[in-house]
Order: C-alpha cells, then sequence, then structure tokens
C-alpha cells in the first residue's frame, strides 16, 4: 500500500470512527496512517469495531474511556488478530481462557 493509499484509508477508518464513536473524538490522523502500515484492513475494521462495541458497553453503564484509551483498545484488537490470540476475561472473576489457533489454553 502506497503512502497515498494509506492516507485515503486513514480518511475512510476516521469516518468509521465517527460513525461508530460519535461521542468520541478519533485519534489523530497520524494514528490510523499507523494502522494502515501495520494492519490490514480486516483488522483495522475489526479493532475499530470492537473498540466501538466496549464503548458503547461503558456508555451504557455510564462510564467513559478516554479517546487515546479507545485507540488502545483498538490496537490490541488489531495485535492479537496479527498474532491468532484471543483473550476472553470472565468479569468479577480471575479466571482467563486464551484461544490460541484453535486451542483453548487454561492456566493451572
Amino acid at each position: 500500500m502506497t503512502i497515498t493509499q494509506q492516507m485515503r484509508a486513514a480518511d475512510e477508518y476516521t469516518k468509521l470512527w465517527t460513525l461508530l464513536m460519535p461521542h468520541t473524538p478519533p485519534p489523530g490522523n497520524d494514528q490510523f496512517l499507523v494502522w494502515c502500515g501495520n494492519y490490514t484492513s480486516k483488522q483495522i475494521t475489526k479493532g475499530i469495531n470492537g473498540a466501538a462495541r466496549k464503548q458503547r458497553a461503558m456508555l451504557s453503564a455510564s462510564q467513559t474511556m478516554a479517546t487515546d484509551a479507545v485507540a488502545a483498545y483498538a490496537s490490541s484488537i488489531m495485535k492479537h488478530e496479527v498474532l491468532g490470540q484471543r483473550c476472553h476475561l470472565r468479569v468479577g472473576s480471575t479466571a482467563v481462557s486464551n484461544t490460541v489457533q484453535g486451542r483453548v489454553l487454561r492456566p493451572q
């Protein structure tokens, strides 16, 4: 992907962010450019969608996340997508299960 393509894609991801999270200002254009340089379109979209889902859940509980925290959460989703990892934390529990390439690993 050329820098021109990355810049166009960054504008599209800014629009997606604004559409999904109208009450959370999007991060700077440089963040979107970093994502475009490191992740596929599918991974970026999944990260933004996951961050929006979490932000909606927090808002429904009368809580909020700062823009940088939402962007960091989106980045973590993208990173885990690249690595093929899924982390699932149960609320109110210390139990953690990780799925790595289809295998479920449980702490002992």
